[in-house]
């Protein structure tokens, strides 16, 4: 490259030594920041494969010196790992699709039919994802305790319906879009049909097709990525949930079995446990760490496998900034 004086030269010499500066700094910020994410779950899965001896080893720090299974054996037998991975995964999985149906009929609804009240109903859904959980738990246990439907069960039957210890509430609650973060999924869905051409439900409406009929056929299509977001927020938060699942369900989930483990089950496992002292916050790390591992490895594995749907999802729906 040839300068006309050394002026552009200099100028030219500054422009690149504060763009490389920029990609140091850039690059330095993104390294420790995946780093600050990374290394709990990195020592996770070091302890995971480490001998008490090595957990007692300071001089051990991420590769073991005895490579052993028995810590990932006894945290599978503490959480009882298949029937909890079956019973997450089914309810989880129901879950999800009834708040999908629910939560995209609810969008529609906001994004497309203009009807008294719409801006405060909305208003009340956003409300909804700043209200806890604890606030409205009360009401919502003694209605299930005793459901009905305008006492039409106490007439036939004699008696309300008590849904407690089944999955029935959590079904509920899911299919009339009043389950865990339903208001932020009714939101996706609406951001995501507005932003969708209203010219092409006003073509299939000239062709004879019904509201029913061109949101099947038209508007669920178009919200592929939405629904694929939703569905991976809707499994994911079903799947870690602790709080609704130890009130409503008596099936034992693997969040639910979380809290369980203990230096007995797994001196079951492995009568070398008995001389581990469980109450040594070294131990308990590298116990809780591989059953919070065994129970995030699903979650993992579809993330990876749906993860570019779900980056273009969110772009799309304009949850970003």
């Amino acid at each position: 490259m040839r300068f006309n004086s050394a002026l552009e030269k200099t100028q030219v010499m500054r422009k690149h030594t504060a763009r490389a500066g920029f990609v140091l700094v850039r690059t330095v910020l993104c390294i420790g920041f995946a780093y600050t994410i990374l290394y709990p779950l990195i020592m996770m899965i070091s302890r995971a494969f480490m001998a008490a001896e090595d957990l007692y080893d300071n001089s051990v720090v991420w590769i073991p010196k005895t490579f052993t299974l028995d810590t990932i054996r006894a945290m599978l037998k503490s959480l009882n790992y298949g029937e909890g991975l079956w019973n997450s995964f089914w309810i989880s999985l129901i879950v999800t699709v009834l708040q999908l149906v629910s939560c995209m009929m609810a969008g529609y609804g906001f994004a497309r039919f203009k009807f008294p009240g719409r801006s405060l109903l909305f208003g009340g859904v956003i409300f909804s994802l700043l209200v806890p959980p604890q606030l409205i738990i009360l009401p919502e246990y003694l209605n299930f305790r005793a459901f009905d439907i305008f006492g039409i069960f106490e007439l036939i039957t004699g008696n309300a319906i008590n849904m407690l210890n089944s999955s029935l509430p959590i079904f509920i609650l899911a299919a009339t879009a009043n389950g865990i973060k339903c208001g932020l999924y009714i939101y996706i869905f609406r951001q995501t049909f507005i932003n969708m051409p209203v010219e092409t439900e006003e073509a299939a409406t000239v062709d004879g097709a019904g509201t029913i009929r061109t949101f099947v056929t038209i508007m669920v299509p178009g919200a592929m990525n939405a629904a694929i977001t939703v569905a991976l927020f809707s499994f994911v938060w079903q799947w870690n949930d602790l709080f609704f699942s130890e009130i409503y369900l008596k099936q034992q989930t693997l969040s639910m079995s979380y809290g369980g483990i203990s230096l007995e089950t797994a001196t079951s496992i492995n009568p070398n446990f008995a001389n581990y002292n469980f109450y040594n916050t070294t131990i308990q790390a590298a116990f809780k760490g591989t059953a919070v591992l065994l129970i995030l490895l699903p979650l993992i594995l579809i993330f990876l496998v749906l993860q570019k749907y779900f980056v273009d999802s969110v772009e799309n729906s304009g949850i970003v900034g």
